[in-house]
């Protein structure tokens, strides 16, 4: 988790945290961001996040492709904001942007759990 001083960032967490639990569920691999991710996290983030004036869902999902284990659907159709590392929100719902594990370990995590 991302920590500055006294602030900390569960974002990525809560996000995987959330994903697993749908995973868990029999959700398939991929999220749709706009219809399944962006208002559970966010008020995943609202109770379990650092006490801030706003949240920024789109972060997480859009920044763990990084990471090496995230793929990210329809991500092409999207341009990065001016100085910063992801499109706006409008973009990633307009376009249908959609996320989840790789398929290497979304299928480790079902064979984990039988659906």
């Amino acid at each position: 988790m991302w920590r500055k001083g006294d602030q900390r960032a569960p974002h990525k967490p809560l996000l995987l945290l959330y994903v697993l639990s749908q995973y868990q569920q029999g959700h398939d691999r991929l999220f749709n961001y706009g219809e399944e991710i962006h208002g559970p996290l966010l008020a995943l983030l609202n109770s379990f996040g650092p006490q801030r004036r706003d949240h920024y869902p789109t972060m997480p999902f859009w920044r763990l492709r990084g990471d090496g284990f995230w793929e990210l659907q329809n991500a092409e159709l999207c341009s990065p904001q001016k100085g910063s590392k992801e499109p706006p929100k409008r973009e990633i719902i307009e376009h249908g942007v959609s996320g989840g594990f790789d398929e290497e370990r979304a299928t480790s995590c079902y064979a984990a759990n039988p659906r």
